[in-house]
């Protein structure tokens, strides 16, 4: 996997710190890799918790439409026989069976 980083980390959610431009996966998603992504490697930070899932199919969805190089997560996803086919690198830790909304985590503005 080559190409410059865009990474995302995942804190505790925080209703003051989150505002309706950067909420969730999306937006950012748009804030770190900015207007060329295709080249891009996405890293995905877990926060210390690399047995929570932050993403699978549908969200990892992104990087495959904007032609990104890469993902990179230091802990497990969700998905990983779809994940396959998109046409990024993906390397993780394992696969998750299910997401990790439970814990109270996930990027500023989303639970």
């Amino acid at each position: 996997m080559f190409g410059p980083a865009a990474t995302i980390a995942f804190v505790p959610y925080r209703d003051d710190f989150t505002d309706a431009e950067t909420a969730g996966f999306a937006g950012w998603f748009y804030r770190v890799v900015g207007d060329a992504p295709a080249g891009a490697v996405l890293v995905l930070s877990g926060g210390g918790y690399p047995d929570v899932s932050h993403g699978g199919r549908t969200k990892m969805f992104r990087p495959h439409n904007h032609e990104l190089a890469g993902l990179l997560r230091g802990g497990r996803l969700r998905g990983l026989d779809e994940l396959a086919r998109y046409s990024f690198a993906t390397w993780c830790t394992g696969e998750a069976t299910r997401a990790g909304d439970d814990t109270g985590r996930g990027s500023a503005g989303e639970r």
